[in-house]
């Protein structure tokens, strides 16, 4: 599955990025290095060439996907990647059993707010979002994914300046969807800094859906990463340098964000991928 860039700032499904160029390694790899666990959704010639990093996020998506009581996961990759099988094999560790019905269209909806219940079709629903504070937890993805903290706000106040301006460009998403779908959308000021994943949305707590950051593997390969409801929560690769362009009213950061909200609010990957969503 090819995933390129869109041509649009917003569209309902969004920008798909992620860069692989030169992330291959050569195949001299060791024969005991996790390979069984994967097998069923990578090739053995491409895992020999895999950096240690992408190995170890599949090898944390396939355990995660193998579990049903947990969360599924959906990534975001760089535009324009240079070896699509790397691309193929992520993309089928996150499909690892999901409905197939669902695997281009519609994931799971929202059914518990801080407003109350909801997921009944036509009913309108309202979202609340928070960005927790520096040293919140964000736990593991697996056993190969480490734990860290969040640094958010120390990341994006570096490049904009004030919490205010990159705010804004959430809620200008946020509101963007709201346009579209029907859902509104609350800013909750108050974030209590409890660990990400765990905790539902509480009015004067934390949102239903909360904002985080982490280095998760550096520049380059994956920008961000999201769950699909009743979690919703995200996490952006922080010091990603993709990140440092402001242009175009700060396109990347705008298209990262609708692109993985698309699946904390219920939206799988739609394909064909050519570059209109």
């Amino acid at each position: 599955m090819t995933l390129r860039r869109p041509l649009v700032p917003t569209l309902v499904v969004l920008c798909l990025t992620l860069a692989l160029t030169s992330h291959f390694l050569p195949p001299d790899a060791s024969a005991d290095d996790g390979y069984q666990e994967v097998a069923q959704v990578v090739s053995r010639p491409v895992w020999d060439r895999m950096r240690p990093i992408h190995r170890q996020l599949i090898r944390s998506i396939v355990e995660n996907n193998l579990d049903p009581s947990r969360a599924r996961m959906a990534a975001c990759w760089e535009a324009s990647p240079s070896n699509y099988e790397l691309v193929e094999a992520f993309n089928a560790a996150m499909s690892l059993g999901a409905d197939p019905s669902q695997e281009f269209q519609l994931s799971n909806r929202w059914t518990n707010t801080t407003s109350g219940t909801s997921g009944v079709q036509g009913v309108p629903t309202t979202l609340t979002y928070s960005f927790v504070p520096d040293g919140t937890s964000i736990p593991s993805t697996g056993t190969t994914d480490p734990s860290g903290v969040s640094n958010l706000f120390a990341w994006l106040n570096g490049i904009y300046g004030s919490p205010a301006v990159w705010q804004q460009i959430f809620a200008d998403e946020f509101a963007r969807y709201a346009n579209l779908t029907g859902l509104s959308y609350v800013h909750e000021t108050n974030d209590d800094g409890v660990p990400m994943f765990g905790s539902g949305g509480s009015a004067g707590s934390r949102g239903d859906v909360r904002i985080g950051a982490r280095m998760i593997d550096g520049n380059s390969g994956i920008l961000a990463y999201d769950y699909y409801p009743n979690n919703g929560d995200m996490v952006l690769d922080a010091y990603d340098s993709f990140f440092n362009s402001t242009s175009s009213n700060s396109l990347r950061l705008r298209n990262v964000v609708a692109h993985e909200h698309g699946h904390g609010m219920g939206m799988a990957h739609v394909c064909p991928a050519n570059e209109t969503k």
